[in-house]
């Protein structure tokens, strides 16, 4: 047996590696996403920068969309390592990594180790928890401490002496305290959307009654000290938090964000467990649809299910809020697959792997030959025969590009490969291994090929920079709306102004309906009247930088601002110096 308590010491080896590989390793190899990763780069360097740990500030102007635990986090991380990507991204692939160790540690303590071994492998390569533990976001913070939560809960709910319950009710208590200066009021929500039904569905109606209240008060004792420093700086902060960033997103009123259809997370759940979704037809297999007796299966099935559905009736959604049902969906899915491989199956195992290679070999061919034809203009030739229309250019983006499809297209043939010996391998530990290292390697290689285009529409990095000498010390800089947290980011600038638009920034900027109109905010959004002025204004010469998305209503601009336009076709940015 590979995963055996005789081999622990290698199996550990091998888990670390592999975390280390996917996680760790290429954290810097990528310019920064906007805005998101902009953004918490930007706010934890002020608060290094300030010294001031209680108000979270984006350039400047107070942001208030979640609290301080995560830029906290990220502060330190970037005090540790410096200002760079890696430093920017490091916690985030950090809590995942504490989210599978507390996985791996809790499966094995009631499980067994070989269990342990599967949940682990299961939840560390789902896509959705490998690409938004290396992206710098704050979702794997809170995540962390949400499964720190629902993990110690179960263990107080399975103790047998008082005292060890109690203890455990209090770590209960502080990871709710985390999360919930994570991000807030979500920390109630997951844990008591989880752990109802499943005490209803026992009958435990004693436990119901007593069992909250020494979680509710570490957690508050946890969360009070920051909870009353920003209100005595800020007497405004929660009144937003709560009512803006929780209530009106919530029901995607017109200041709410992200609005979506109810079944929004369905197809970012079966994406989002790649590549376990294509062994969905051998772990259905041997389900029954029956509740489980086993306490802790039940209780995971709770933990994916009952959040799932949480997230789902409110409109506002973005992919990454389900994120802390993972945990608990890795050990249904080892239970699933461990009960497959335990009654003697293996066909349709088998089968599943080679739809994927056959999946991949198709995939692999049709790219590799679009590519061949595109460098020989075959492509464009033909697309036009049929559409009357040009090839884009993104749909060439890699012709020029070729150590980076070739190296893609090498990683997808390692992948064929191991899926094959999955395929035709008797012993199923090692059917699992081959599975698991398959995207490994991908998800390896995918941080290191990031394609030009993508760089150049997302990642600004490259142009910003370009330009940068160009900029005067004493710069006046407007930008856009989108553009500010980048602009902020790689300039170093806590002053820029905004224009025409605050978006995000509307409340730090004075100006979302209610909110109180703060001094140093106002005066920063800059109309399309007052940019045309400042043009023409002397005292400007020379110093006046503005900077915006090309695919932004040019209209929205004065008709005498000229840009340096970098790339248009794609998106880009223009750049104007005056």
């Amino acid at each position: 047996m590979i995963f055996d308590e005789k081999n622990k010491n290698k199996i550990y080896l091998f888990l670390i590696l592999a975390f280390v590989l996917i996680y760790i390793v290429p954290l810097g190899f990528r310019p920064l996403i906007v805005p998101d990763e902009t953004r918490y780069a930007q706010i934890p360097r002020e608060i290094v920068q300030s010294g001031d740990w209680v108000v979270p500030r984006l350039g400047g102007l107070r942001y208030f969309e979640k609290p301080i635990m995560g830029y906290w986090l990220n502060a330190v991380s970037q005090l540790i390592f410096g200002e760079n990507n890696f430093a920017v991204r490091f916690m985030s692939a950090f809590t995942t990594g504490l989210s599978a160790l507390m996985l791996f540690w809790f499966v094995r303590k009631l499980k067994g180790f070989e269990a342990a071994v599967w949940t682990t492998m299961i939840f560390m390569i789902s896509s959705l928890v490998y690409y938004i533990g290396t992206f710098a976001v704050l979702d794997p913070h809170t995540s962390m401490f949400l499964t720190g939560a629902l993990i110690t809960f179960y263990l107080a709910y399975d103790a047998k002496k008082v005292k060890v319950k109690l203890l455990w009710l209090a770590a209960f208590g502080a990871f709710c305290g985390g999360a919930f200066l994570a991000k807030g009021f979500i920390a109630i929500a997951v844990p008591g959307v989880t752990i109802a039904p499943f005490l209803i569905y026992k009958k435990k109606w004693k436990e119901i009654l007593w069992m909250p209240w020494i979680p509710f008060v570490v957690a508050v004792l946890v969360s009070l000290p920051w909870a009353i420093m920003i209100h005595q700086r800020e007497p405004d902060f929660w009144n937003y938090f709560f009512w803006v960033e929780h209530i009106q997103r919530a029901i995607g009123s017109e200041s709410g964000q992200h609005p979506e259809p109810f079944w929004y997370f369905i197809p970012v759940i079966i994406g989002g467990t790649i590549p376990w979704t294509f062994l969905a037809p051998a772990i259905f297999s041997v389900t029954k649809f029956r509740i489980p007796k086993d306490d802790l299966l039940l209780f995971c099935v709770c933990w994916t299910i009952f959040p799932f559905i949480f997230f789902s009736i409110p409109n506002g959604k973005l992919g990454t809020y389900i994120l802390p049902l993972y945990p608990g969906l890795a050990y249904v899915l080892c239970v699933g697959l461990r009960k497959y491989f335990a009654e003697g199956n293996i066909k349709i195992f088998n089968i599943c792997c080679k739809v994927i290679y056959i999946i991949l070999i198709v995939g692999a061919v049709g790219f590799a030959a679009h590519q061949v034809l595109s460098m020989t203009g075959i492509s464009a030739k033909v697309i036009a025969l049929f559409t009357s229309k040009e090839l884009p250019q993104t749909a060439l983006y890699m012709t020029h590009e070729y150590w980076k499809w070739l190296a893609a297209l090498a990683m997808v043939a390692v992948w064929i490969v191991l899926l094959y010996c999955a395929a035709k391998t008797e012993n199923v530990q090692k059917k699992f291994v081959y599975f698991f290292v398959g995207p490994l390697m991908v998800f390896f290689i995918g941080n290191v090929v990031l394609p030009d285009f993508i760089r150049d529409g997302k990642a600004p990095e490259h142009f910003l920079m370009k330009y940068a000498d160009k900029v005067p010390d004493d710069a006046v800089i407007v930008v856009y709306k989108n553009l500010f947290p980048e602009v902020s980011w790689y300039y170093n600038r806590t002053d820029l102004y905004v224009f025409h638009k605050g978006g995000e920034l509307e409340y730090g900027l004075g100006h979302l309906k209610g909110s109180p109109e703060y001094p140093d905010g106002r005066r920063r959004l800059i109309s399309k009247e007052k940019l045309e002025e400042m043009t023409r204004d002397p005292q400007y010469k020379g110093k006046l930088v503005f900077i915006m998305r090309s695919k932004r209503k040019r209209e929205s601009v004065p008709t005498n601002v000229q840009f340096e336009v970098y790339d248009p076709d794609k998106g880009a940015i223009m750049f104007a110096i005056y």
